[in-house]
């Protein structure tokens, strides 16, 4: 008379299905409690805040966001929770919105258990300042701009103050002003060494073509005006090309200008400080002409040999090495 449960009639097949199927549950159930408290969505998947699937696409997550944030905003939503719910409903969906966060969250729902691992990378990725490429490199490039006009003011008042102390410079520079009446024995010492100054920077640029910097010096303006003297360039080594390859024009004064002091390594403004005769001499050789600028330095090669050879110092040096050959070998350091 008592009820007897049997198992006969039910096919092996629908155990093993109901087996899965109970397995998958106790995983599902073991993974949302593993799912830590204080990590992303807390115990609930971000998914699931976001009534979406794990498969759901960016659009899809953005559609059921603006959907669920209309209905659970607190001044719509009067439930005791509706800050807690729309906290969590703006976590999920800042989770999932973002690529590599999604990344780290899928990783983390796979294996829950690597609490350390996955709580690094949420709390780095979280602390990482949200800021965009450009805000960086106007950073950067104001930086080197303020930096580079204080080095660069830095190192002409270094050299400037050198020469200042150099005393053949200094009274050079002295005579040069009085015989301009700009000093007298009337003036008073410390404008007396304003106007030493004023001069000795004068001449500092005149001969070296090395200014303080201004504001086109610097180097925000020079990037952004990068594009108009490239341009301005591309136009000049045109010109250049079509005058002399293909025109065969003859070198103007300005292009034999600039040739001789590219040939010397030097600036227009610190080549036109060489001494005229030199120039001259530059002139008569045609040294604007490579050809010309490449014997003209193997003879100054030879001449400062020459000089060297003929040097005492070379003399001695000479004799020295005679009586070292001469003295028998030991090997004794003394």
């Amino acid at each position: 008379g008592s009820f007897q449960f049997s198992t006969a009639r039910i096919p092996s097949s629908t155990w093993t299905g109901m087996r899965a199927l109970l397995l998958l549950l106790v995983v599902a159930v073991a993974t949302v409690e593993c799912l830590h408290e204080e990590l992303y969505c807390g115990h609930s998947s971000c998914y699931d805040v976001l009534e979406i699937s794990p498969n759901a696409s960016l659009q899809e997550i953005r559609k059921s966001y603006r959907r669920l944030s209309m209905i659970r905003h607190p001044d719509r939503n009067k439930s005791p929770n509706a800050e807690e719910e729309f906290r969590q409903l703006a976590t999920a969906y800042e989770t999932l919105r973002d690529e590599g966060s999604r990344k780290d969250y899928d990783d983390y729902l796979e294996s829950p258990e690597e609490y350390y691992r996955h709580m690094y990378r949420y709390y780095s990725r979280k602390a990482a300042p949200k800021i965009g490429v450009m805000p960086v490199l106007l950073l950067l490039v104001t930086a080197i701009t303020i930096f580079k006009y204080f080095s660069d003011q830095s190192k002409f008042d270094a050299t400037l103050s050198f020469n200042l102390f150099d005393h053949i410079n200094r009274k050079r520079v002295k005579a040069i002003a009085e015989a301009d009446g700009k000093i007298n024995r009337k003036m008073k010492k410390d404008e007396e060494e304003a106007v030493i100054r004023e001069y000795m920077e004068r001449e500092l640029v005149a001969k070296t073509h090395w200014r303080r910097p201004t504001v086109w010096d610097l180097f925000a303006v020079r990037l952004l005006l990068s594009p108009i003297t490239f341009v301005q360039y591309l136009g000049w080594l045109g010109s250049w090309h079509y005058r002399i390859n293909i025109q065969k024009q003859e070198f103007t004064k300005e292009d034999q200008l600039y040739l001789l002091s590219k040939h010397f390594n030097m600036s227009i403004r610190q080549y036109e400080m060489v001494d005229e005769e030199e120039r001259e001499l530059h002139q008569e050789r045609q040294l604007w002409i490579k050809e010309n600028f490449d014997a003209y330095t193997e003879e100054k090669k030879e001449e400062e040999l020459e000089k060297n050879r003929n040097s005492g110092r070379h003399k001695q040096y000479k004799r020295w090495l005679k009586r070292r050959d001469d003295a028998p070998f030991n090997y004794n350091d003394d």
